[in-house]
């Protein structure tokens, strides 16, 4: 689920980059994609919470969770001053998470 969510949060610059270029299709699919990752974030959330409570893990997703809310928040009320910056650290904790996931060792 770490992966899934940090590909789709991944795709929101890309997708903004695109829209900045000219293509207004790129703008129309940003917001759907950013609700998504927010989507697959919760569902990160409640998994982590039954693998491991209150552990780091458990705090960044709900940190990238309340930062993507956040984001969303400030996405369509155009505050940009405040939603590129915190999709950066959206971008980062998200891909953290998603190495963290891929370099834990699952138990035999």
């Amino acid at each position: 689920m770490a992966v899934l969510h940090a590909v789709a949060v991944c795709a929101q610059p890309v997708l903004a980059g695109v829209y900045l270029n000219g293509d207004g299709a790129a703008a129309r699919i940003h917001g759907p994609v950013g609700l998504t990752a927010a989507a697959l974030c919760l569902v990160q959330l409640v998994l982590t919470w039954f693998t491991s409570r209150l552990s780091a893990p458990f705090v960044l997703t709900a940190a990238v969770l309340a930062g993507e809310a956040l984001m969303i928040h400030s996405g369509f009320g155009r505050e940009l001053a405040l939603h590129i910056p915190l999709g950066l650290a959206v971008v980062a904790g998200s891909v953290a998470l998603a190495v963290r996931t891929l370099r834990t060792a699952v138990p035999a």
